[in-house]
């Protein structure tokens, strides 16, 4: 399919801006900008009927989200020791 090459390439620059980030705390409203994009990503493909046909580039943003998630719940646990 055509979609998975395109989806790759959206998540390797949110990716790439994530890692950009020196503190995901310091600079929240960009955290939360790339968070709530990724969000929308993996709702639209839990919904998008086509996403059969590139199952594997659809479950790589799944598991970007929960490592930003993972790494935003470390950020907190750190910030309150």
């Amino acid at each position: 399919s055509v979609l998975g090459p395109g989806l790759r390439q959206a998540l390797s620059a949110l990716k790439s801006r994530w890692n950009d980030l020196a503190n995901p705390l310091e600079e929240a409203q960009q955290s939360a900008l790339l968070l709530e994009t990724l969000q929308e990503i993996c709702i639209f493909l839990d919904d998008f009927t086509m996403a059969v046909h590139f199952s594997a580039a659809a479950d790589e943003a799944s598991e970007l989200r929960l490592a930003i998630l993972e790494k935003l719940a470390g950020c907190f646990e750190d910030a309150t020791k």
